[in-house]
């Protein structure tokens, strides 16, 4: 039985913060692998500044290629349609493979979880594994983990990832994908809210894939 930790998202561009967050929990929790599974048709998100699926793997397969642990899986792109975690995890458990599955988020995702589709059903199927920087306020999280848990009547399944560290790497694994749009979009090659050059914030590789093909520039 392998420990596998899934990191779901847009990956629109992928970015160092999903890397040092996808260490934290491998560490930590001693995951055997970590899948990057970027969503087809994410459902409560706009698909207006959504690059093709093909550039979004093409990026994810660039930015983990240095880590041995690191998988694209494309479960999700390959199934089409809108994405919602509980039907992938859902796939995931009817395939009985043995493997035990922990889903990665950031904090902020936490405080809509709720609200997720079938939130229950996800926690039936996999831990929910969640990333703080060190500097963030746990006590707060922990608070928010247990309301969250008391609201979907479940015990021990929502768990932090402390991310060491963190806060001493310039904040931007802190940074949105939102953002670095932005700034690519306008042509600064420095984010402004944290004063770091945009090729620091992502992959090298992955910064020169968006730059070859004019990813985000309108």
């Amino acid at each position: 039985m392998a420990k596998i930790g899934i990191m779901g998202g847009t990956f629109n561009p992928i970015h160092n913060g999903h890397l040092y967050i996808a260490r934290a929990a491998y560490e930590e929790y001693k995951l055997d692998k970590v899948h990057f599974m970027p969503n087809h048709i994410p459902a409560y998100k706009s698909k207006a500044e959504m690059v093709s699926a093909a550039d979004r793997m093409n990026m994810v397969k660039l930015a983990i290629k240095p880590y041995p642990d690191y998988v694209l899986d494309t479960m999700e792109i390959d199934r089409g349609g809108k994405t919602y975690t509980a039907d992938t995890l859902r796939i995931l458990h009817a395939n009985e493979d043995g493997n035990q599955y922990s889903f990665i988020i950031g904090a902020d995702s936490l405080e809509t979880f709720t609200r997720w589709y079938h939130p229950q059903e996800i926690l039936s199927y996999a831990d929910l594994l969640v990333a703080t920087r060190e500097d963030a306020d746990e006590a707060l999280l922990n608070r928010m983990i247990h309301h969250t848990e008391e609201t979907l009547q479940v015990a021990g399944k929502i768990h932090m990832i402390r991310c060491r560290n963190m806060a001493s790497k310039t904040n931007t694994a802190w940074i949105a994908s939102s953002q670095i749009r932005k700034c690519i979009a306008l042509g600064e090659e420095v984010e402004p809210i944290s004063g770091q050059p945009i090729r620091d914030i992502i992959p090298e590789a992955v910064y020169d894939y968006i730059k070859d093909y004019h990813l985000y520039t309108g």
